[in-house]
């Protein structure tokens, strides 16, 4: 089981602010999904900690105080911020790391965030490429 935490901080803040703290299992090639909600336009940082529940700090000195220990297992990512003031995002997500090959066809997925009552959607694209 991982414990999954995110801290934000804001703009012109030096403490970062505990958001939340999920436990997650991972699948069998260790990875878990989860989502960030959005976050305020004054956030700059995104910071996430996952820790290994199961395996506490263990310490192999009686006393302590040579701190002959085995830390929990842990790692942290952290993630600048992203705003934009129409409240629209487009990110195109492609885990093709080759070139394409003229007149090939390719599936790519696209996520954007706009506002809730918009309804018409129009998207510009452009594409390039060399013969």
């Amino acid at each position: 089981m991982v414990q999954l935490c995110l801290k934000v901080q804001g703009k012109g803040e030096w403490s970062r602010t505990l958001v939340v703290c999920k436990n997650f299992t991972s699948d069998s090639n260790g990875f878990v999904q989860f989502l960030v909600r959005p976050q305020h336009h004054n956030v700059v940082l995104l910071s996430f900690v996952a820790t290994a529940v199961g395996y506490q700090t263990k310490y192999y000195s009686p006393d302590k105080r040579w701190r002959v220990f085995m830390d929990q297992p842990s790692a942290f990512f952290d993630v600048q911020s992203w705003y934009s003031p129409t409240n629209s995002y487009v990110q195109i997500a492609d885990d093709k790391e080759t070139g394409l090959e003229c007149g090939s066809h390719h599936t790519f997925h696209v996520f954007y965030t706009m506002n809730p009552n918009v309804t018409r959607r129009t998207f510009y694209y452009l594409v390039r490429g060399s013969w």
